[in-house]
């Protein structure tokens, strides 16, 4: 009974995530020569040269920004920085197509310099969050030690040093979602100067009907996210090795008169990111009644997006749980890891293909058909974003208390409920909403499934072509709206800006 739940969860992570991406890449053996065909054009490999370009460019400009931006706010005694940090990471969870909308609504730019404006406002806060959180374990025994070493500009080189493996990591992610990626290309080649990029070549192999073409494409994209994966959850591992009983947070610096200066470089990224999305679209939508008219005709496909991510984000807190206390009692934690990103590294075409192979079934059209296929999508894709953070929940746990209820009586069921869901009743918030807010963020898997195309998401990319700009900017501004709802109120609630990191 002991590790049946975290079993059963392993097996539907397998059923969810590995065999869907299986599936998907085995295609590549079922016509060799169509795969190789595929993987030796030199197409294939210059437009993976360009998408690592745009991510280079992408990375150049958000990992010294991001560093910068969390020494400001976790480091300093900046005004507002709490409100900030709060809203700092609203970006990340609006699909890419949103700030292309918003932001080229009013600013006309097309080719690389937009496509790598556009990456870096929205995956700015991977950077962000994980250099801060690398800055909040800093401690006051180092910090003193620095500061008499070389005064105030050793403590900061040192603080930016500590900071950078964790914005590493979060470059990481980002390369991730950028090598993934085609909509936002796609939409600014049909604006403005043509751009071709590696996610487009596997969306033409599919639709021209090869897909042993688009598994073989796929191989070097995957390859090269799993590698990063890896190297990124490793290092994931050691950023709170230096925490433990005796550990102290550092004092912040005082800036004196910079802070005002300060103050106006910490908040440029988060207009741009996040206020002034809002204020460009609502523009762009010109009148309450084009909002209104908007809302009415979209009110299923909302409220199936809403009761898709409400389900999918539930559903990966009952499999991300089991897995992260599974984890804890293996050796090789990083098996665990890898099973959960794996379909975070598949582009999520071929992912989307994968689950067209394990549901689309004799016996199972409720399940491909419906809603079913959606939500396992969801639950796939971003399972990882759940794991991660109850993962870090489960590992600093006191197993002390669970010996002392085992040896009173309780059994498993009165220990999860009375000790260990009290225990991680904040961590489980923030894995949910987290989880929520990614999932209004998903396009190109949805694209592959035929309900997928219900949903607020998929209705915004196809609206770009037939509807006039303001009823667009109107489709932009909702699903804008309900990402952020749910991530404000988490944070006024929580009051732990940092919790989900």
């Amino acid at each position: 009974m002991r590790f049946l739940w975290p079993i059963v969860a392993l097996l539907a992570l397998l059923l969810v995530g590995v065999l869907p991406t299986a599936l998907a890449m085995v295609d590549a053996l079922r016509d060799p020569v169509q795969a190789w065909a595929a993987l030796v054009d030199p197409v294939l490999w210059s437009r993976l040269v360009t998408t690592l370009g745009i991510a280079g460019a992408t990375l150049a400009l958000a990992l010294p920004l991001g560093v910068m931006q969390a020494w400001l706010l976790m480091r300093t005694d900046l005004p507002l920085r709490r409100l900030l940090m709060m809203l700092t990471p609203f970006p990340l969870f609006l699909p890419p197509l949103v700030h292309v909308l918003s932001w080229f609504g009013m600013v006309r730019l097309g080719g690389y310099t937009a496509i790598v404006l556009v990456y870096v406002i929205s995956f700015l806060p991977f950077v962000v969050l994980l250099a801060a959180r690398a800055m909040r374990q800093i401690n006051r025994e180092q910090h003193e030690a620095m500061r008499l070493a070389g005064g105030r500009r050793a403590v900061v080189v040192d603080e930016w040093r500590q900071a950078w493996p964790a914005a590493m990591v979060g470059g990481a992610l980002t390369l991730v979602f950028v090598l993934s990626d085609f909509a936002v290309a796609d939409f600014l080649t049909s604006v403005g100067p043509s751009v071709t990029v590696y996610g487009d070549t596997l969306y033409a192999h599919h639709l021209a009907l090869r897909p042993a073409g688009a598994a073989a494409a796929a191989l070097p994209g995957l390859v090269l996210c799993v590698i990063l994966l890896v190297w990124a959850l490793r290092m994931r591992r050691r950023l709170g090795v230096s925490v433990d009983a005796r550990f102290e947070h550092a004092p912040v610096m005082r800036l004196g008169w910079w802070r005002w200066p300060a103050l106006a470089v910490a908040a440029t990224p988060v207009m741009i990111g996040t206020v002034l999305p809002l204020v460009s679209l609502a523009m762009q939508t010109g009148s309450w009644g084009t909002l209104a008219q908007q809302a009415s005709i979209a009110s299923e496909r909302m409220w199936f997006t809403l009761r898709i991510g409400a389900i999918a984000a539930t559903g990966m807190i009952v499999l991300g749980l089991p897995l992260a206390a599974l984890a804890t009692r293996m050796k090789r934690r990083w098996m665990i890891d890898v099973l959960v990103f794996i379909p975070l590294a598949i582009p999520p075409l071929l992912y989307g293909i994968g689950l067209i192979r394990v549901w689309n079934r004799p016996g199972l059209d409720a399940v491909y058909v419906g809603a079913g296929a959606v939500i396992i999508a969801m639950i796939g894709r971003y399972l990882a974003f759940a794991y991660l953070p109850l993962g870090g929940a489960v590992e600093r746990m006191d197993r002390s208390m669970f010996e002392s209820a085992r040896l009173a009586g309780a059994g498993v069921v009165a220990r999860f409920w009375h000790v260990l869901l009290p225990l991680l009743r904040s961590p489980i918030a923030a894995a949910w909403c987290v989880s929520f807010c990614f999932t209004l963020r998903e396009l190109d898997s949805l694209i592959m499934l035929r309900a997928g195309q219900q949903s607020l998401t998929f209705h915004l990319y196809s609206s770009v072509v037939f509807a006039r700009q303001d009823e667009v900017a109107a489709i932009a501004l909702l699903l804008a709206c309900i990402t952020f709802a749910p991530l404000l109120i988490f944070l006024m609630l929580s009051n732990r800006s940092l919790r989900f990191v």
